[in-house]
């Protein structure tokens, strides 16, 4: 999905079915029950869990460097945002205020943190305290940062997409994400990990970034798949493409 009015690619996850995980990602146990949060080694398989039994109701991670994540949990003992080492397995705890569903880094080395009933926060590491950067009562989900300094945010359902400008103040929708069934989660894709043709390739190895082709099909051979290649004749009635009716 591409914000084409500000520019920013954006990847989303559905409802029921995951399109691409990168870190941040957010886990989500069925609300109102008891859930478990867990790291998997990719290379191993090795499955450790943490705050087991202890996330009644969503958690939001984003990864921090290769070895610590935050974490920010809603619901039960453990709400507030933690960062936990993924190698001493050690948990911090930074803040037990709040509902928050996502965390996030801003600019300005603050975490940028949606809260259930706040909207969308600004947590400082240094002093340890919130500040309000857009208040709604009803239920924003995720906030991500993009690095235009755009903050983009859901509603719980997801079901439309939302900009705010730290500077205006303005906040605005993007996207009306229904036909989709709504959004869980999603990332501010970073360049060269955009899919927009959503076949599976990314942009940078895809001869034609803007049309579904999987099959990388190229007939002449000139690095144009023939999905969008204007120099072929791809029905081969003797007109090239670029003037074929």
């Amino acid at each position: 999905f591409r914000d084409a009015i500000n520019d920013i690619n954006i990847q989303y996850s559905k409802l029921g079915a995951t399109v691409w995980i990168p870190l941040p990602a957010g886990a989500q146990p069925a609300p109102g029950t008891d859930g478990e949060l867990a790291v998997i080694n990719i290379d191993t398989g090795e499955v450790t869990y943490f705050f087991s039994n202890q996330v009644p109701y969503s958690t939001g991670i984003y990864a921090k460097n290769a070895t610590e994540i935050y974490v920010a949990t809603t619901g039960g003992a453990s709400t507030g945002i933690w960062l936990y080492n993924l190698v001493s397995l050690e948990k911090t705890r930074l803040t037990s205020t709040g509902l928050p569903t996502s965390v996030d880094v801003m600019t300005g080395g603050k975490l940028l943190v949606a809260d259930m009933y706040q909207g969308i926060m600004a947590y400082d590491l240094g002093t340890g305290t919130y500040e309000t950067l857009y208040y709604d009562s009803y239920y924003i989900w995720v906030a991500r940062q993009a690095p235009n300094g755009l903050i983009y945010a859901n509603y719980f359902g997801g079901l439309e997409l939302y900009s705010y400008n730290l500077v205006t103040e303005e906040f605005n929708l993007v996207a009306d994400l229904s036909e989709y069934g709504g959004l869980t989660n999603f990332v501010i894709a970073p360049d060269g990990l955009q899919d927009q043709d959503l076949d599976t390739l990314l942009d940078s190895e895809d001869n034609c970034p803007s049309v579904p082709n999987s099959g990388q099909e190229d007939t002449d051979q000139d690095n144009v798949g023939d999905a969008c290649d204007s120099s072929i004749d791809q029905d081969e009635d003797h007109w090239n493409n670029s003037l074929d009716n």
